[in-house]
């Protein structure tokens, strides 16, 4: 006996020198420190610097096509004044409109090249500005998600007490007169659940409402209809006395 006891002592004594074992890890703080920009917006700076560079090239190469038409443009000017004066022929004066022509092209590649980086640009600086505006309204949609949690669960522990005084009431108004004052109290403490679990229903669609809102903002568009996926009190159908005989039901 005295030894299976020892045996537990010890056991005990193991299991609690063990470490307890670590929490699994959960998703990443997606708000950074103060003072560290997040990694969206950095990568987005980067990606505008690398596209400013990038346009700077594509500008400079569009100069250097400019200057690479003007040499054929002028020769084709001199081998047009001779081939007036009949000192040339007229297949070399073709050969130097060909020159000019493929000189254009590339003068237009170039350009369209520059274009696209311009319009990559473009959007870049949009990204950036929208991942600043993220990252300044993160801790404020965070608040409101986690007002709007605390609201439905408020809203669902009111809408679980209500419902047990409902079943309460048609238990009651099957064996009291519907005027005595057992009955009232009971009616009276019922309306009053139902308000409190259609009220913090209504807090939590405004609260989500509010945060769709912001976030479309964000993105960028402001008239979008933001409606919220739960239904409002005001959209539900009218609760009467459920449960209650008609020859017993009092009108509301």
């Amino acid at each position: 006996m005295i030894r299976s006891v020892l045996c537990l002592l010890a056991a005990a004594g193991l299991a609690a020198a063990q470490p307890p074992k670590a929490d699994p890890p959960g998703n990443p703080d997606p708000i950074p420190p103060p003072g560290r920009p997040p990694a969206a917006a950095r990568a987005a700076r980067e990606e505008v610097e690398l596209l400013e560079a990038h346009l700077a090239t594509k500008q400079a190469y569009v100069k250097a096509a400019e200057v690479a038409v003007e040499g054929p443009k002028v020769r084709l000017t001199r081998l047009a004044r001779l081939a007036a004066a009949g000192t040339v022929t007229e297949d070399e004066v073709e050969a130097a409109k060909v020159e000019v022509k493929l000189a254009e092209a590339q003068l237009a590649i170039r350009k369209a090249e520059a274009n696209e980086v311009a319009v990559r640009l473009k959007h870049a600086r949009a990204r950036v500005e929208r991942t600043g505006k993220q990252a300044a309204a993160e801790p404020e949609l965070r608040r409101l998600a986690e007002a709007a949690e605390k609201a439905r669960a408020e809203a669902a522990r009111t809408g679980a007490t209500a419902e047990q005084l409902r079943v309460r009431y048609e238990t009651m108004s099957r064996t009291y007169d519907p005027n005595t004052p057992v009955i009232l109290n009971a009616e009276r403490t019922l309306k009053a659940a139902r308000a409190r679990a259609e009220a913090a229903e209504a807090k939590a669609a405004a609260t989500e409402a509010e945060i769709d809102r912001q976030r479309a903002e964000i993105e960028g568009k402001p008239g979008m209809l933001l409606t919220s996926s739960r239904p409002s009190p005001a959209s539900r159908p009218p609760r009467g006395r459920p449960g209650c005989r008609p020859r017993r039901c009092r009108p509301s």
